[in-house]
């Protein structure tokens, strides 16, 4: 009996942290919980997506996300069977994603340590799962995925039945991996793609061996293209591949629409990161053992295992803020920890045995400290459990969750607003991002994109138009960028410039109501708005010609004079060139330099999806001045005083970090000036 717990220690141990976690986390689910400053933009994607789940709104159907419909359900069931709140959300935040991990790194050391005692695979969820998980649910899911391939490929035998179960075994990997998230299926279809070019790499001198991996190979194309329609058909109808464009969407737009710079700090642990872990694979590979029986000392794993943490590194080279290159290098060290606890041997010396022991705690721990360090993990689970049977004296109760005084007035303000304006039944419109103002209110936020700032591209654009132009949600409710509070402009981009199009809707179909707090407005549908509404354009004397760009230096566009006097707007049409390169690093950033009459300059970074015509919209003025646009009187809209006339414009390319591309050259077609107006 001893002997069949010992084997299972890892399981025992992986069931008790969880039980225990999830017991710490809901001890006294009804007291609320202190929050610090509400994060408006994070915070309230989360919370949405908590709130749809328990509407039966599911994202990849209704609307599109990162974040998928099995991400949803699985987390629905994580949070308490208590009636819905914003403490609720909060509390069980950190908690769904971590466990999560923790049962990915469990099954990852089952597949990858075979063999080995089990208090290396102990070692292996301990190292990992408790002390270096950054506990964001996706990072783990590749290597997961690359255990479970290669299980599946190793065992190849020779017939269609049995390789056609393993295929299909494959296949439900990668759909659940896009049910979980749009960039959790993309890295793990890239993961299949890589194991079976390692997997004929190292057969190719066996034949036998190669038309088994090609069987193989040809079965799980078939049955990925079966799977689509499948998935087409439960979600919607079997040729409705919306769930699947929008995924791809959604990633392929990430890497130019929201790429940050490495700070120099996150630089230094990034690239010794992949030093160390990379030289621990080419050890490997000089000391491999083909069929020894051990899958971490396997040709075929140490290729694909090299393959998955290059390709995982995409994480942090896109969105390189602290958070994301712990995401990014977390499989990386998931799979160097595996060859270290799986490359020793019982007929080693005692010190030549316990080396790499003692070399994977030593990273775990360095990687570990970094994740701690910067909230994530079991930091971030440890804030998720604290409660109070009270709020504190300096914060104030609302929804179960103890708020600063300013997070209190503006959320309780504007959702009493919106309760008193939208029956219970009725969507609502937010502009820019705050869905968390919808979900205190329990007013379902209408949209086909969860929030507008990752609506980049046309497909994702014109779906959110659409969803809004189906619902007619009554209210909306718009928060104008520049003014001390929420919203900040993402990576420094206008929302009003990164979203233009979703603005204009609003500001079409949308007239102003109240101002429950300052820069916040709560805005009536008016269908006769519409009806009256104009859209004047008139093109500008800058020369139209393909500019060759270098870093730094401003493209001037000349003299934009005369600037028409009821114009509101810039409008630029470009296309940025790029090479290749991009499609592996990240665009850099464009600013667009605006010089007014008075003498003073506006700069103005954009984002711009590289080698596609693009439209580049500018506010020139004070960006609170937006909020005027939504008065019934167009005569309100501009304030003569602060609207001085735009004289020059230049463009710049500057990179974002070591890892920008540069581009090649900028075409400029057109610079207009925009007037709206209503008849």
């Amino acid at each position: 009996m001893l002997r069949v717990l010992y084997s299972k220690i890892d399981l025992l141990v992986v069931l008790a942290l969880i039980a225990s976690t999830v017991g710490v986390c809901s001890v006294d689910s009804q007291a609320p919980i202190r929050l610090g400053s509400i994060n408006f933009l994070d915070d309230s994607w989360a919370s949405d997506m908590a709130f749809k789940a328990r509407q039966h709104v599911w994202l990849g159907r209704e609307a599109v996300f990162s974040y998928g419909p099995l991400y949803q359900w699985l987390w629905k069931w994580m949070l308490p069977l208590k009636p819905f709140s914003l403490g609720v959300v909060y509390k069980s935040l950190h908690l769904f994603p971590y466990c999560f991990s923790l049962l990915l790194i469990y099954l990852t050391g089952v597949l990858l340590l075979r063999g080995q005692p089990a208090w290396k695979r102990l070692l292996y969820v301990l190292a990992l799962g408790v002390f270096a998980s950054p506990g964001d649910g996706k990072s783990a899911v590749p290597v997961c995925a690359l255990s479970i391939f290669l299980l599946l490929v190793q065992g190849l035998q020779d017939g269609w039945i049995q390789t056609a179960w393993r295929a299909g075994a494959a296949c439900s990997v990668v759909t659940f991996a896009f049910l979980f998230s749009a960039d959790s299926g993309m890295y793990s279809l890239a993961t299949l793609a890589i194991v079976t070019l390692a997997a004929v790499s190292c057969g190719l001198p066996d034949l036998p061996k190669l038309r088994r991996v090609l069987r193989f190979a040809l079965l799980a194309v078939g049955l990925l293209g079966l799977s689509m329609f499948v998935l087409n058909t439960v979600l919607a109808r079997p040729l409705d591949f919306r769930f699947w464009i929008g995924s791809y969407e959604m990633v392929s737009n990430f890497r130019w629409l929201l790429p940050s710079p490495m700070p120099g700090g996150a630089t230094l642990a990034f690239l010794a990161t992949i030093a160390l872990c990379w030289l621990i694979f080419l050890g490997a590979w000089f000391r491999r053992q083909p069929n020894s029986g051990k899958l971490t000392q396997e040709p075929v794993f140490l290729l694909a295992g090299f393959g998955v943490s290059f390709l995982c590194l995409q994480t942090a080279v896109v969105r390189s803020d602290w958070i994301h290159v712990l995401w990014g290098l977390f499989p990386t060290v998931t799979l160097a920890v595996a060859v270290l606890l799986g490359g020793t041997t019982q007929s080693a010396s005692w010190l030549r045995a316990q080396t790499p022991i003692f070399s994977a705690l030593g990273l775990t721990t360095i990687f570990g400290g970094l994740v701690l360090s910067h909230g994530q993990g079991l930091a971030a689970l440890a804030w998720s459990a604290g409660a109070y049977s009270a709020c504190p004296p300096d914060t104030y109760y609302l929804d179960q969750a103890c708020l600063r005084a300013d997070d209190f007035r503006r959320l309780s303000l504007v959702s009493s607003a919106i309760r008193t304006l939208v029956p219970a039944s009725d969507p609502i419109l937010v502009y820019p991002y705050e869905n968390i103002l919808g979900v205190v209110a329990r007013r379902r936020v209408a949209g086909g994109v969860l929030q507008n700032y990752t609506a980049g591209g046309k497909y994702l654009t014109d779906r959110q138009l659409g969803a809004l132009q189906q619902d007619k949600p009554p209210v909306g409710i718009y928060s104008a960028d520049g003014y001390a509070f929420w919203p900040w402009p993402v990576d420094g981009v206008s929302n009003f410039t990164r979203t233009p199009e979703v603005w204009l809707y609003l500001q079409r179909h949308y007239k102003r109501e109240a101002e429950p707090e300052q820069g916040v407005l709560l805005l009536l549908r008016d269908e006769s708005r519409q009806a009256r509404w104009r859209r004047d354009e008139r093109e500008l004397a800058a020369p139209r010609a393909i500019y060759r760009v270098k870093p730094g230096v401003p493209i001037d566009l000349g003299a934009l004079e005369p600037w028409p006097e009821n114009a509101d707007f810039l409008k630029l049409r470009l296309t940025v060139r790029y090479a290749i390169w991009w499609k592996i690093l990240k665009p850099s950033r464009l600013i667009v330099e605006v010089q007014l009459a008075d003498g003073s300059h506006k700069v103005r970074p954009v984002v711009v999806q590289p080698n596609q015509a693009s439209e580049i919209w500018i506010y020139p003025w004070r960006e609170t001045q937006l909020t005027r646009y939504f008065s019934a009187n167009p005569a309100d809209w501009r304030d003569p005083a602060l609207a001085t006339p735009v004289s020059r414009l230049a463009l710049r390319v500057i990179p974002i970090d070591w890892l920008s591309v540069m581009p090649s050259s900028i075409r400029v077609e057109s610079v207009e000036a925009v007037g709206l107006g209503l008849e």
